[in-house]
């Protein structure tokens, strides 16, 4: 965040957060998922300081939105110079400007950022939670307050183990895609694991024509003397590359893994002492 917007108030947000009921959590993956979504939000307002940044925040959200934020919006976004203006901070935003010469001053896209969180991710997180309202677990019990799980101490998106998984397999997907790969068997093998990292939502021929039908596309993404001659372009392209085919499938594969995914409730490891009898 540079020094010319002041971004997301965390510390209005935690004085308000204080001053919440102390209730039971009978339905604690609603409060989980509610704290990872506020965080989601911080982090759009906040801005991004590269287009790639933006991709890597885009894959969380698919998640932490169940896919209710379709992968389209992301793409949309990440192919608009008017929209990347006001989602970079500090010097990425400058490549971005508009080609009509129209620019928005720090405080205004800040604004707008603002105003798209307003009117797209919250939105879409309301609609997540709407999804899991009713399949998240109720904690009920008479005796041992413990049992209750505490929202803090969960690990998992939702309590859902299943989407931990599915982040953890996306984020590396992503990462290896924007870094590049060293040779066309490595990228072939990072398409295999990309069917899984989408749930075979990824366009199930997409390795086998960057292999056979499209050299250009493949010689952007194998890191070759082609992408050492052209870095930006190279990074570029494959940022490009990953929103265009990445993102969609993503996002389609967090809306299935949540319907079928199951609760943990993880509880806070206590010290065990031994008592001399």
């Amino acid at each position: 965040m540079t020094s010319a917007t002041a971004g997301f108030s965390r510390r209005d947000v935690a004085r308000l957060e204080d001053t919440l009921p102390e209730t039971s959590n009978l339905r604690a993956a609603l409060q989980k998922l509610t704290s990872d979504q506020t965080d989601l939000v911080a982090r759009f307002v906040d801005g991004f300081e590269s287009r790639r940044s933006y991709l890597r925040w885009s894959q969380d959200a698919a998640v932490h939105t169940l896919g209710e934020l379709g992968g389209e919006w992301f793409v949309e976004r990440a192919f608009s110079r008017t929209d990347m203006s006001a989602l970079l901070v500090g010097r990425a935003r400058e490549r971005w400007l508009p080609e009509d010469g129209e620019t928005v001053e720090p405080r205004q896209a800040e604004d707008v950022r603002r105003g798209v969180a307003a009117a797209d991710v919250l939105p879409a997180c309301a609609a997540a939670h709407r999804r899991l309202r009713w399949s998240a677990t109720e904690y009920v019990q008479d005796h041992d307050d413990e049992l209750q799980p505490d929202p803090e101490v969960q690990q998992h998106p939702a309590m859902r183990p299943a989407l931990s998984e599915l982040d953890e397999r996306q984020e590396w997907a992503l990462e290896a895609c924007l870094e590049g790969f060293e040779g066309r068997d490595a990228l072939m093998a990072w398409g295999h694991h990309v069917v899984e990292a989408s749930y075979a939502e990824v366009d199930g021929d997409l390795i086998s024509r960057l292999a056979l039908d499209e050299p250009h596309t493949r010689n952007m993404l194998v890191v070759g003397p082609k992408a050492r001659e052209d870095p930006e372009g190279g990074r570029l392209f494959r940022e490009s590359f990953a929103a265009l085919y990445l993102l969609p499938a993503f996002a389609m594969a967090a809306s299935e893994v949540a319907k079928r995914a199951g609760e943990l409730a993880e509880q806070e490891s206590k010290e065990i002492t031994d008592t001399l009898l």
